[in-house]
């Protein structure tokens, strides 16, 4: 809060490059469409200018060009884009589906983010438990690689993981994000990102949601940590889609659930005059309505057919 009492201000930030902007486009509309009383700050990388323009048309965002790499610091270079209030991180494939206004603000040097059930762990971690471990917890090789890269607490702040596709931090606490971005670099260069920094155990990519996490478990400056708002109202949260295809080239059976709000809200844009990208996908184009289900049915079942050979084979 300020000094006169009135919320801090708020701002939303994300970051798409092409291949992202459908994603983008979506979430920003479903901010304005639903009244979000917030700034949008858009980290773009290499965006045409054209693309950048298609955002720009909403009210109160911007798009900042950025030549980072995206998927190692595009989250962090989003959020360093404002400088005051609380900053909204939103994974450019998220969209919200009412108005979270009162949902975006968070005491200063605090964070809100979501952490994730006992359930998710296990999906999360499967193959990385030892024999005896808890099932549901994290595991031991992640806390351990932790403890010791982060070399500030020897006692974990917290008991689960957070999931970092949409939290809130205060402007306060920016000196910890650039803490973040460092402890990222440090791990990538002493070569031990796998696997308690890793997307997967190969090693290729680094989750800097594990290094977050990190950071929030074992670090003496860690910001307070605040509950979720976001993902608790029904009729006001965050819609995460979180799988590797995403609406604008198939539906799934687990977001096809959301197709409404994705169709609405394009129609809403068109009544207000403004532009929708080029080449609407068919998965957007509601004469394919019964095109989309029966996409998402089917591919489902090829899924559950790959895992079933997967199985089979691994005998």
């Amino acid at each position: 809060m300020t000094e006169s009492g009135e919320p801090d201000k708020r701002t939303v930030v994300t970051a798409c490059d092409e291949g992202y902007l459908w994603g983008a486009f979506l979430l920003t509309a479903s901010l304005r469409r639903f009244n979000v009383d917030c700034d949008i700050n858009i980290r773009g990388f290499d965006l045409p200018s054209i693309s950048a323009s298609l955002l720009e048309q909403f009210k109160r965002v911007r798009v900042i060009q950025g030549n980072e790499d995206m998927a190692f610091n595009g989250k962090i270079a989003a959020l360093k884009t404002a400088s005051e209030g609380s900053v909204t991180w939103m994974d450019a494939d998220c969209m919200v589906n009412g108005d979270v206004t009162g949902y975006l603000n968070v005491p200063e040097d605090g964070i809100r983010i979501r952490f994730r059930s006992k359930e998710e762990n296990i999906h999360r971690f499967q193959g990385d438990y030892q024999p005896g471990e808890n099932h549901g917890t994290v595991p031991k090789i992640y806390t351990d690689n932790w403890r010791k890269d982060v070399g500030e607490l020897d006692l974990r702040r917290t008991e689960s993981v957070a999931s970092n596709c949409a939290f809130t931090i205060h402007a306060s606490s920016m000196g910890f994000v650039d803490k973040w971005n460092k402890f990222m670099e440090q791990i990538r260069e002493s070569g031990s990102q796998s696997p308690a920094y890793s997307l997967g155990m190969s090693g290729k990519r680094m989750s800097d949601e594990l290094a977050l996490n990190a950071l929030l478990a074992f670090a003496e400056d860690a910001p307070e940590i605040h509950p979720h708002l976001l993902s608790h109202d029904p009729e006001a949260l965050v819609v995460h889609f979180y799988e590797r295809k995403k609406p604008w080239t198939i539906w799934t059976n687990s977001q096809i659930r959301h197709y409404s709000l994705v169709i609405e809200t394009l129609e809403w844009v068109k009544q207000q005059g403004l532009e929708l990208p080029e080449n609407l996908p068919w998965t957007f184009r509601k004469s394919l309505k019964p095109a989309a289900y029966g996409s998402a049915h089917l591919f489902k079942a090829y899924t559950e057919f790959k895992q079933v050979v997967k199985k089979i084979i691994g005998k």
